[in-house]
């Protein structure tokens, strides 16, 4: 109820919590793309560039980590409606189709 309140009050009412909670998630995945650009045009000599290299590398590694939750969270929901629209078919007590894998491509199959 009180998400809801701060939601109507965000920018007249334009934006939900969701949104504005997704912006800094954007921009992190962008920052490797800065320190890249910031690479590109910083002697290799110079006495920040391998400290630099370094938070790249890390910000590539979050970037993959990032995606990797977000690819995962979006098949979770996959499997969750197709679960929902099984009908005549129970599964055991305490038990939904997440608990039983990820989804597979045709292609994935051997």
């Amino acid at each position: 109820e009180e998400i809801s309140r701060y939601e109507q009050n965000a920018k007249g009412g334009k934006f939900r919590l969701g949104d504005l909670l997704a912006v800094p998630m954007q921009r992190i995945l962008k920052y490797h793309l800065l320190l890249r650009e910031l690479l590109q045009n910083t002697p290799q000599n110079h006495e920040e560039y391998h400290t630099t290299h370094q938070a790249y590398e890390a910000m590539l590694d979050v970037s993959d980590y990032v995606n990797e939750v977000k690819r995962d969270s979006e098949q979770m929901q996959i499997i969750r409606e197709i679960q929902e629209s099984i009908t005549d078919w129970s599964l055991p007590a305490n038990r939904t189709l997440c608990d039983y894998g990820r989804l597979r491509k045709d292609s994935e199959m051997k």
